[in-house]
């Protein structure tokens, strides 16, 4: 079903916007880079649970991540967001998803979005992460697809690219939380801010953004960056230089 894409207000355009030599010289250097590092994954383990207003923010893993919402007349206490724990059950009378992989994960509520920047200013991207739609209430049926989440990152000069992926309804009586990779384009990509909301979709296909109250989701396991794996040109770089010290020896001996 084509989906029809209704938003009340520019997710950023008020509020987003204030918060994005030789052979041996280069095996040498080859030899000498650095080891290949960790995944930076926001994956909200050791955050206490907690709910967050409007323009809220906490810091994670050298990320400041803002819960707000667009508009003019949004409050301080307005409930935005939360750092939810992985169990269900606990989960104020809506209906949150199942198959959480971590202790804790981010939830988006009453059409809250989540702001994402570097704290070193170096700069934010996405290449993966796990997301669900939360339903509004337990009582309440959802077409398949229950919404939509759109990652949507922001460039210095002011441009912005956007990705939108699917959400299921409900499988059984639950959401369940579902593995999303950007496409290579987007994950290379380097921005100044990003934004992640929801559109809450109806059964006649139509989605909505901050205007029914509904677009909630929870999102898990962000991969803002990958390990460092050597490129192909370092490779043969390495095999060069590495071929060279093996003739140097042989003609010395």
């Amino acid at each position: 079903m084509k989906h029809v894409l209704r938003s009340s207000a520019s997710p950023i355009s008020r509020n987003f916007t204030r918060l994005i030599g030789t052979a041996m010289l280069a095996a040498a250097a080859c030899v000498a880079a650095p080891a290949a590092v960790a995944d930076t994954v926001l994956d909200f383990e050791d955050l206490a649970p907690t709910m967050l207003g409007y323009q809220q923010s906490f810091e994670h893993k050298g990320y400041r991540l803002t819960a707000t919402l667009p508009g003019e007349d949004n409050l301080p206490g307005d409930l935005v967001g939360g750092i939810f724990p992985g169990d269900a059950a606990s989960c104020l009378g809506m209906r949150c998803p199942l198959g959480v992989q971590s202790e804790a994960y981010y939830a988006g509520l009453n059409d809250g979005a989540l702001v994402i920047e570097s704290l070193g200013g170096t700069g934010v991207q996405v290449h993966a992460f796990n997301a669900s739609f939360i339903g509004a209430h337990d009582d309440l049926d959802y077409p398949a697809v229950a919404g939509l989440l759109e990652v949507r990152g922001y460039l210095a000069d002011g441009s912005t690219m956007s990705r939108q992926y699917d959400l299921p309804g409900l499988f059984g009586n639950d959401f369940f939380m579902r593995p999303f990779e950007t496409d290579s384009a987007f994950a290379a990509t380097t921005f100044t801010q990003v934004a992640i909301f929801a559109y809450s979709c109806g059964f006649n296909g139509i989605c909505e953004a901050f205007s029914t109250g509904q677009g909630q989701f929870g999102i898990d396991n962000i991969v803002t960056e990958i390990s460092a794996v050597p490129e192909p040109a370092t490779w043969l770089m390495l095999l060069a230089g590495l071929g060279a010290v093996t003739t140097l020896a042989r003609r010395r001996a």
